[in-house]
């Protein structure tokens, strides 16, 4: 976090909150991103893999199906994360990563950049750690998908007093575009190979829209903020508001950004 104050609750916060839920009600979404990451990278030989902001682990088996030589490390900043994660497993700070230099071959970053208060000082860890000619995936989001959806959530949730989440996409205005994610990687000592866009849907209707908001992420914490006696009639209230939307209004379409990168 940037500031001399830190905020009372943090992102590392939001998500060891959600962690429980994480895999079950997001789970595939963000393993199709990452393997569209890692099925770029040949891993054949590496013999050691990091998954930086691996939350849960959702990467893992991508990882060791295109790595089946390598070590998986699995680094999260969130301990409540990281600890559902299988196999070797750390907790760390992005901005300062507890491995010495020159230890991995690879290191996957699947949309973790974004959340980053310091994402050129992330990026430079990364080169750090990666061996000469090492690779570097990293997927990160071109724009913020505007719902129609989350604008009634968010509405509501003013109109009910919930308190202000955590600032939550800290790095988001210095990796929302291909033209700045490559200057920043080059800033780093990374040198780009590719980069792709992708336009990804990301459906939901009405029940599974309540679900992600009421348990993930900020949305999910300021909604744990609503005194406990107020919270069904909040839902009760946007599911009325909700079902009288068209199914796009409940598509969170979003663009991606997958970069690969090398030492």
């Amino acid at each position: 976090m940037t500031g001399d104050t830190e905020p009372a609750v943090s992102v590392v916060d939001v998500y060891t909150r959600c962690a429980g839920d994480y895999a079950d009600h997001w789970g595939a979404q963000l393993t199709a991103r990452g393997r569209s990451l890692v099925d770029a990278m040949d891993l054949r030989d590496a013999r050691r893999v990091l998954d930086l902001g691996s939350g849960v682990g959702l990467n893992s088996d991508a990882l060791r199906a295109a790595a089946p030589r390598a070590v998986v490390v699995n680094a999260d900043g969130s301990e409540g994360m990281v600890r559902r994660a299988g196999g070797p497993r750390v907790v760390s700070d992005a901005h300062l990563l507890a491995f010495g230099d020159e230890r991995f071959d690879a290191v996957l970053m699947a949309f973790v950049l974004h959340h980053l208060a310091r994402p050129l000082v992330a990026l430079r860890e990364v080169r750090r750690v990666l061996r000469d000619a090492g690779r570097l995936a990293a997927g990160t989001w071109a724009i913020n998908p505007d719902i129609r959806a989350d604008r009634i959530w968010t509405e509501e949730l003013e109109a009910a007093g919930a308190a202000p989440g955590p600032p939550f996409n800290l790095g988001f205005e210095a990796t929302n575009s291909p033209d700045r994610v490559r200057s920043l990687m080059g800033e780093a000592g990374l040198t780009v190979e590719r980069i792709d866009t992708h336009v990804m849907d990301d459906p939901m209707d009405v029940e599974g829209f309540l679900l992600r908001r009421t348990r993930m992420g900020v949305q999910g914490w300021r909604f744990s903020q609503i005194a406990p006696g107020d919270q069904v009639g909040f839902i009760e209230r946007v599911r009325a508001r909700l079902q009288e939307l068209h199914s796009d209004d409940l598509n969170a379409r979003e663009t991606a950004i997958l970069t690969w990168a090398r030492r």
